[in-house]
Formats: C-alpha cells, sequence, structure tokens
C-alpha cells in the first residue's frame, strides 16, 4: 500500500511539474509578430490534458481506487505491450480513415490538423500533449471505471463495453468515423486492460505514441 501511495504523488509531482514546464514553453513558442493560433491550440491543449490529469488523479485517491486503477511503477513489459496497443489504435485509425474515404466522410483527423509537422518548436509540445491525453484518457475510461464497474460487481463484458462506449462518445466532436475507431480501440484496450494482458502505463505509453503520429502527420 505504501509503494502504491508513494507512486501516486510521484505521478502527480510528474504531471505538475509537465504543466509548469507549459509556462517557460510559452513564450519560446510566441515569437514577437506571430500568429500564435497553432502553438496556442497545441499548448492550451496540453495544459488540460495534464490538469484534467492531475484531478483525475486526486479523485482516485479520494474513492480509495488509486491500487484497482494500476496506480503502480512501470514495468518493463509495460513497453512491450504498448506496442501492441499502438497497434491496436493504428489498425483501428487506418480502417476509419478506409471507411471514411470509401462513404466521402471525415475520419476525424482534420480536427486535429494543427501543422505541426513543419514546425520543430512544437514537437516536444506535441509530445507532452499526446502523453498527457492518452494518460488522462486511460486512467478515466479504462482503469477508473472498470474499477468502478468491479466494485459494483458488474459483469465482465459491461467492464469491457461501458468504457468504450463513454470512450467513443467522447469522440463525437471529431465525426462519425471517429467514434467508430474509438469504439473499436476502446473494446480492444479494454480486453487487454480486462484480461490482465495490458497495464494502464502500457494502454497510456500506446495511446500516446498513436496521438504523435496523428499530430505529426497533420
Amino acid at each position: 500500500m505504501y509503494q502504491n501511495k508513494r507512486w501516486a504523488l510521484a505521478t502527480a509531482a510528474a504531471a505538475s511539474a509537465c504543466v509548469l514546464l507549459m509556462l517557460p514553453l510559452w513564450g519560446f513558442l510566441f515569437p514577437a509578430g506571430q500568429n500564435p493560433s497553432t502553438a496556442a491550440s497545441l499548448v492550451h491543449g496540453a495544459s488540460l490534458a495534464w490538469m484534467q490529469f492531475l484531478a483525475l488523479l486526486v479523485i482516485i485517491g479520494m474513492l480509495g481506487l488509486s491500487p484497482e486503477c494500476g496506480m503502480r511503477r512501470p514495468k518493463l513489459a509495460d513497453g512491450t505491450w504498448a506496442l501492441s496497443v499502438f497497434g491496436l489504435f493504428l489498425a483501428s485509425g487506418l480502417l476509419a480513415s478506409l471507411g471514411s474515404s470509401l462513404t466521402g466522410g471525415s475520419s476525424g483527423r482534420a480536427a486535429l490538423a494543427l501543422s505541426v509537422r513543419t514546425e520543430p518548436r512544437l514537437w516536444p509540445v506535441a509530445l507532452l500533449f499526446s502523453i498527457g491525453v492518452a494518460y488522462r484518457e486511460e486512467f478515466l475510461y479504462r482503469a477508473c471505471l472498470t474499477a468502478i464497474a468491479r466494485r459494483l460487481h458488474a459483469p465482465a463484458w459491461m467492464s469491457i463495453a461501458a468504457p468504450a462506449a463513454l470512450f467513443a462518445i467522447g469522440h463525437l466532436w471529431q465525426g462519425p468515423w471517429a467514434v467508430a475507431q474509438a469504439a473499436l480501440a476502446g473494446l480492444g484496450a479494454g480486453i487487454l486492460y480486462n484480461r490482465g494482458f495490458a497495464s494502464v502505463h502500457a494502454l497510456a505509453w500506446g495511446h500516446a505514441a498513436y496521438n504523435l503520429v496523428v499530430l505529426l502527420r497533420s
């Protein structure tokens, strides 16, 4: 229990450091006379993601869900499973892109088009954004909601389907194909997590890698 609490505090400290890191980056990203729209959106998104993750950690601690939500030190095996999670998100993204191209719809990537690829100075912020969003979503939709479902003695399928459905709904603003992608990725991630294969860290790392690829391709 002591180890779990110490790791929870370390994670909160790291998240706080990432939020504070946004402040000195602000002046570097916005030289005088330059249009700050792209950088401002990315910095704002990264700051918001990490602050929400911090708030989520506090809520998890208050509910006494830290051990059940995977608040532990990452292990070497997490890196291996992160590659599988990255492949899962990438495959679901490719399927969504294929579906949108066949139907003339949008895969949702246009909503994230921030011209990051041609702006190397934004790459560190894009990395922080990707990690923050991934940890926020994986701790909420997989770890936290799964822990609550188990406490309520919900069926195993509900512990997988309900978080995946909420994860998909959270992507409505990106369009129907993004919702479909999130549903597929959410179901796959839920199965890996509930079966004990992938930890919340592995899910977050794989998810973050996919987020970063999407940003750098935009």
